[in-house]
Formats: C-alpha cells, sequence, structure tokens
C-alpha cells in the first residue's frame, strides 16, 4: 500500500512499475486519473483501491498490529477476513459523515446552503450527499485551523 512503511516488500511481479520502481497502491489513484490512456481502468479500479485505502488507514492508525487484529477478529479470535472488515469500516465511515454532515447543517445553520454546493451550468446546487458536506466540512475546519 505505502512504501513509507517497514512492511512495505512489493513482490517482483508488482502491478504497476516504472523505471524499474514499483508504485505503491497508495499512488495508483493519481495515475490513473492523469492517464488519459488509461481508458477508464480507473473507474474499475476505484472501488479496489478504496477498499484498501479504509483498512489501511484502519490498521496504521492501530498503535500495534495486534491491536488491529483485537478489533478485527471474532469471539473466537480468528481474524475477520478483508471483506468484512472493509464493510465494518465503510459503514462507521458513512455514519461518521451523517453525523459531521448533521454537525455542518446545525453550525451554519441559515447559511448552510450558501456554504454547502457547487456551481453547475451557471446556478448554485446546494449538496445533498453526506459525504460530500463531510467532506466540505472538514477542509472548512482544516483552514479555519491553519489561519488561526
Amino acid at each position: 500500500w505505502d512504501d513509507c512503511s517497514a512492511d512495505w516488500a512489493p513482490p517482483p511481479d508488482h502491478s504497476i512499475v516504472i523505471h524499474g520502481c514499483p508504485i505503491p497502491i497508495k499512488h495508483w489513484g493519481e495515475l490513473y486519473r492523469f492517464n488519459k490512456t488509461a481508458n477508464g481502468e480507473w473507474k474499475r479500479l476505484k472501488s479496489h483501491w478504496s477498499n484498501w485505502q479504509f483498512f489501511m488507514q484502519a490498521y496504521q492508525a492501530s498503535s500495534t498490529p495486534e491491536a488491529f487484529w483485537d478489533t478485527f477478529s471474532d469471539s473466537d479470535g480468528r481474524h475477520l477476513n478483508f471483506s468484512t472488515i472493509t464493510k465494518i469500516l465503510k459503514e462507521k465511515h458513512q455514519q461518521e459523515d451523517n453525523n459531521i454532515a448533521t454537525e455542518a447543517k446545525q453550525v451554519f445553520d441559515k447559511e448552510f446552503a450558501n456554504q454547502f454546493g457547487y456551481e453547475k451550468e451557471g446556478r448554485w446546487v446546494g449538496m445533498t450527499r453526506h459525504s460530500d458536506i463531510a467532506k466540505t466540512y472538514r477542509k472548512k475546519i482544516r483552514a479555519e485551523a491553519e489561519g488561526a
């Protein structure tokens, strides 16, 4: 996933190699988005890439590998499989987005429609997807913190 990790050990047949250097999965999105010859390849891979992103963020956020597996093991101590873990993580992320979107609506109140939207074909469209609202709210909070 990430060449900054001590666990980074790509196999000799790594999927993407540029000038002899294996490219970590973490960077595939950037490669595909800017490669016009990929013909929709990123659209096909994005879901799989997102699953790995959720998984690795949770793994790297754990204090130790054991702590990660304590969280993602069944009652008998068996590790949950990748699909089950990513499903749990996606549901958790979706719930966090829902909570953040609700908070943004409360904080911005009457200004919400003006602050959370985008221009499309010359007219303002308010955001409705909680994931988009949460992403924008997080950016606003970061920008405010950096400006302080």
